[in-house]
């Protein structure tokens, strides 16, 4: 698939979206022929809620994983249970 293919896709999506979301921020990644790893973004709306979208998305993924963690080390699994 072409570049202005992918972002004919993007664009119409972000179009759709933007029909009924004040603010709207799509990304995608993709690995190219030369093994490099790219991306494509769009978004319409607010510039200020589209960063603050992503930012949420960021910080609570990490909020996440570090909880995932922490019940680890304080509740570890039973090694006797896992066999």
């Amino acid at each position: 698939m072409t570049n202005d293919q992918r972002l004919a896709i993007l664009d119409r999506h972000v179009r759709e979206l933007s029909e009924i979301y004040d603010s709207v921020q799509v990304m995608g990644s993709f690995v190219d022929c030369n093994n490099q790893t790219m991306m494509h973004h769009r978004g319409s709306g607010n510039w200020f809620a589209r960063q603050g979208m992503a930012h949420t998305f960021i910080s609570e993924s990490l909020a996440e994983d570090q909880a995932i963690q922490i019940a680890k080390k304080l509740d570890p699994p039973d090694p006797l249970l896992s066999s």
